[in-house]
């Protein structure tokens, strides 16, 4: 490849770089990522052919799911709301993954390590350079830890499948660190969710691992676990801490702790989804929420919070039958992915990062943070584009 290809290749892969990297240093990411796209279509203009973009839309079925989000969440916003981050990050996805042509996105498979080692280290340095640095608690931090450490848990299991997947030991010490600085930014962000996430994924890979890597894997988990531990001691053992304390609380009847609010919360939820909708009542769901209180069926607490602390349920109430429709359809694209080819080669990836979406969802919501939701994007479409490659 000469230097006026090399340039080309760098240009159409620098949105997905930008999604694996700097799409996590700031909390305007996603306006900084509709910048990157508009250059990306500029550029694009001059150097594809539009007959073939036609052609990749029509063969690539996550695109297809990409614009009918794209499309639902545009007219969701007309008629009651939707985010804007997420319309940002859906529009720009499902253009720039309708016009990538597959020459880079087999780069992209190519590098997909070298990526993922970079995300792990910039998951660290952002939780590290917070909490230690800055000495900023976890609930001021620009990016909200939640839907940051669902990203972080992503990139540690990622890491490790390189880890015990590679056989060049320069790869493997990478993947080693990068896998114990994840897990750290984990623990430092102090985020309960994406830490069973993250084990329950690693209990996944473990079952669909072969027999003779069973062993590494264990003795690799059990050391990052020890290592880790130690050295974030203090902080493992206050989250634990108030764990406990906090289900103590609820089984005396105080629901005043970050777990009775949710148990709340899932409450107001569980009222509305007695009546669903077509698409959803929006951003109206407070004045929902406020009849269902002046009706004695939820608790004060329960009425005026952002969202419902549960992908399902959020995605149900706000978006109706549809929106939990695109939801399941976005969950399953990457396991049927995986059970289509069997299990060849990176598809197992697709599968490790669904379960950490599909449990993170059960506390947080992880497909409404664009954040999150701009990473499971990206790299479901590059597992289940054509062609693998190790």
């Amino acid at each position: 490849m000469n230097r006026q290809q090399i340039l080309k290749q760098f240009i159409f892969a620098f949105p997905a770089i930008f999604l694996f990297t700097g799409f996590y240093l700031t909390k305007s990411s996603p306006k900084i990522l509709v910048g990157i796209t508009i250059s990306f279509i500029l550029f694009s203009i001059f150097t594809l052919n539009i007959k073939e973009i036609i052609t990749q839309i029509k063969e690539r079925k996550f695109v297809w799911l990409l614009w009918i989000a794209s499309l639902f969440a545009l007219i969701s916003k007309e008629i009651h709301g939707y985010g804007n981050g997420e319309i940002r990050v859906l529009v720009c996805l499902a253009v720039y993954t309708s016009c990538i042509p597959n020459n880079t996105i087999s780069l992209l498979k190519k590098n997909l390590n070298l990526l993922i080692i970079s995300s792990c280290v910039i998951s660290f340095i952002y939780s590290f350079y917070f909490t230690y640095l800055l000495d900023i608690r976890r609930e001021l931090w620009p990016i909200n830890p939640n839907p940051y450490s669902t990203f972080s848990a992503s990139v540690t299991v990622i890491s490790l499948y390189y880890l015990i997947k590679c056989n060049d030991i320069k790869y493997r010490i990478m993947n080693l660190i990068a896998f114990s600085i994840g897990f750290s930014s984990i623990i430092i962000s102090q985020t309960r969710g994406s830490l069973l996430s993250l084990f329950i994924s690693l209990i996944f890979l473990f079952i669909l691992t072969s027999m003779k890597k069973k062993t590494l894997i264990i003795s690799l988990v059990l050391s990052a676990i020890f290592s880790i531990g130690i050295l974030n001691a203090e902080k493992f053992e206050s989250r634990f801490e108030q764990t406990k304390n906090e289900i103590i609380s609820i089984k005396s009847g105080n629901l005043n702790t970050s777990m009775g609010h949710r148990l709340q919360i899932w409450q107001a939820g569980y009222e509305l989804a007695k009546s669903p909708t077509l698409i959803g009542l929006g951003e109206t769901y407070i004045k929902a929420n406020e009849n269902l209180f002046a009706e004695g069926k939820i608790t004060k607490e329960a009425v005026y919070w952002d969202h419902y602390h549960n992908q399902y349920i959020n995605t149900f109430i706000k978006h109706g039958f549809i929106g939990i429709i695109i939801l399941i359809l976005f969950i399953a694209a990457p396991i049927w992915h995986y059970k289509k080819i069997k299990g060849v080669n990176l598809s197992l990836l697709g599968v490790l990062i669904s379960i950490i979406y599909i449990v993170s969802s059960l506390t947080e919501i992880p497909f409404n943070q664009a954040i999150s939701l701009g990473f499971y994007l990206i790299f479901s479409f590059i597992i289940t584009s054509k062609d693998e490659h190790i």
